[in-house]
This record gives C-alpha cells, sequence and structure tokens, in this order.
C-alpha cells in the first residue's frame, strides 16, 4: 500500500486532525452556547458587572492551582458574556453605518471639523 491510501485510510477511520478538535470542542461550544438566550436579554451593565464578579472572584484566590481552576469554570461564561458584548457593539454599529449610507453621509458636527484641520501626518 501506498503511503497516500494509509493516510487517507487513517483519515478515514480515525477523522482529521481538525476532526478530531473539533469533536474535543464540541462540547465546550455547547456549554459557551447554552448562555446566550440568558446574555441576550442583559444590559451593557449587567455583562459588565458578570465580568466584574468574575475578576472579583478569582483575584480573591491566593492559590495558583485553584486559580487556574477557577479560570477554566469561568472561560465558558466569560467567553460567552464578551461573544455577546461584541455582538451587541456590531449591531450599534451596523445601524449607524445604516443610518450613515440612508442619510447621505456622516452627519454635521463638531467631530467632521476636527477631522477637517487635523494636520497630514509628517513623514
Amino acid at each position: 500500500m501506498e503511503l497516500n491510501t494509509l493516510n487517507r485510510l487513517g483519515r478515514k477511520i480515525f477523522g482529521s486532525k481538525n476532526d478530531r478538535e473539533i469533536k474535543r470542542l464540541r462540547p465546550l461550544v455547547k456549554v459557551i452556547g447554552d448562555f446566550e438566550p440568558t446574555l441576550e436579554a442583559e444590559s451593557d451593565d449587567q455583562l459588565r458587572a458578570r465580568i466584574a464578579s468574575w475578576k472579583e472572584k478569582i483575584s480573591a484566590i491566593e492559590d495558583p492551582e485553584e486559580q487556574t481552576g477557577a479560570l477554566d469554570d469561568a472561560l465558558p461564561e466569560v467567553f460567552a458574556i464578551v461573544r455577546e458584548a461584541s455582538k451587541q457593539l456590531t449591531d450599534i454599529y451596523c445601524a449607524l453605518t445604516e443610518w450613515i449610507e440612508e442619510h447621505g453621509g456622516i452627519p454635521a458636527g463638531p467631530w467632521v471639523e476636527s477631522f477637517d484641520e487635523a494636520e497630514e501626518p509628517q513623514s
């Protein structure tokens, strides 16, 4: 048998390295996804409070091994919070972009004048 044939046979039986990695991460992704319905209903301040709570809990632990365990425990929820915050921020960005497109450009204001008056960078 040729080496290529053995490689293909091995991938069919055991899956590729990527397939195995996806299989290993799938339970973690599910746990992170389980937080989504709760977090979608929370405001920015509530999301910040959750992060602050985790920071406080973890920083209060003095033993490095316990702290590592607490970080591991926090990972799914913290990741879900960051993902939700980024989704909310993206929604705001998309709404602003749509408004700019609908109204024909950036609204007039002091920030526009400051861009016009900005000096060119010296090269």
